[in-house]
């Protein structure tokens, strides 16, 4: 990985590269092109006019024989995590001082996310080749780190590792690897993942300065949405509720530990959306609760991930010499990147376009 300070540019200067970066996402004009492709083939063949296009070619020298749905299933995903990856890059040279710390604490939670993804795949079964495309390579986890983890034989092959390279995950790990020994569930290590990021997190903004306060404000949000994700994802799964208490975040704006704890005994979906909605103080956040599909956990999480970048978009506005920008920034990237895979997922299972959009949120 680069190293995130190569430059000590004025923050102005840096935010005209991220408003650059910015100009290159997709327009809605952009994704109608490629809602309306007939198959994966149009598809990877309409993304190629698209900024993704070098990397489209750069997937595809480096596995050139591949072919059909699943050679394009390949390249596709390749060329996406490589994407997003390279612009992390290019922000990361361009960090000042002040924004290099936010990217420090930001590539922990890829690092997260990295882990989390390739622990799922392999207790999952799921073949090695395939869990490579969904991963970016960022902070302490790169490629190379990737591909060693990715050979473990098993879970705990992959918690070995990281314990070797004295990364601070393998810890939280440990704790919930006697749960998943038990009953196969990775509840337990994820949410100590979680505790852990977060807790590193609100370490890194605990400063008064504006740009601190940005983040933390960001931070706290996201805190409460992970739990209130955690309570509706563990109702009626069998979870005892203690053992759900366990899984709370500390230090979001809404729902203290008390209610946290208090909600997890509630076991239907529906009751227990409206629970949370009246303790939630955002307005906001508190309708999409209580309005939230029981059947369909995924969409309320993406709902939760517009809603906080949406705010972010307009505090850059508001701020637009702060890190809100860049925090904006990598949250449509993100986004962007999310909706083209399942915009491609969906066209190699040929479902139909209403059913894509449903599913899309547009990031400009």
């Amino acid at each position: 990985m680069t190293p995130l300070l190569r430059m000590d540019m004025d923050l102005s200067n840096f935010n005209a590269r991220v408003r650059g970066l910015r100009g290159r996402l997709l327009k809605r004009p952009d994704y109608e092109a490629l809602l309306v492709a007939g198959n994966l083939a149009e598809f990877a063949e309409r993304i190629r006019g698209t900024p993704y296009g070098p990397y489209m070619e750069a997937a595809k020298a480096r596995r050139p024989s591949s072919g059909g749905a699943e050679g394009y299933a390949i390249f596709i995903e390749a060329a996406l995590a490589s994407s997003l990856s390279g612009a992390f890059e290019l922000l990361a040279r361009a960090a000042t001082k002040d924004a290099a710390r936010f990217f420090m604490a930001f590539m922990a939670g890829w690092e997260v996310y990295g882990i989390k993804t390739i622990i799922r795949g392999i207790a999952g079964g799921v073949k090695r080749d395939e869990i490579l495309p969904l991963l970016i390579p960022a902070g302490g986890l790169d490629m190379a780190a990737i591909k060693h983890l990715l050979a473990a034989k098993d879970v705990d092959d992959v918690i070995a590792f990281l314990d070797t390279w004295g990364l601070p995950y393998a810890e939280p790990l440990k704790r919930g690897l006697p749960e998943y020994k038990k009953s196969g569930s990775l509840a337990g290590m994820e949410a100590g993942l979680d505790i852990f990021l977060y807790g590193h997190l609100r370490a890194v903004f605990k400063s008064r300065g504006r740009n601190e306060t940005i983040l933390r404000d960001m931070l706290r949000m996201r805190i409460d949405t992970v739990n209130i994700m955690t309570l509706m994802k563990t109702a009626g799964e069998g979870y005892a509720s203690d053992a759900v208490a366990g899984f709370f975040i500390e230090g979001g704006f809404n729902i203290t530990k008390d209610e946290f704890a208090r909600l997890s005994w509630i076991k239907n979906r529906d009751e227990l959306a409206s629970a949370a909605a009246s303790v939630v103080g955002d307005a906001a956040l508190g309708a999409m609760v209580s309005t939230a599909d029981a059947d369909d956990m995924n969409l309320l999480e993406e709902a939760f991930e517009e809603l906080l970048e949406g705010r972010l978009r307009k505090t850059a506005v508001v701020e637009p010499l702060s890190i809100a920008l860049a925090a904006s920034y990598i949250g449509m990237k993100t986004r962007e990147v999310k909706n083209l895979r399942l915009i491609a997922r969906a066209k190699a299972f040929a479902i139909p376009v209403d059913e894509i959009k449903r599913n899309i949120f547009y990031p400009l």
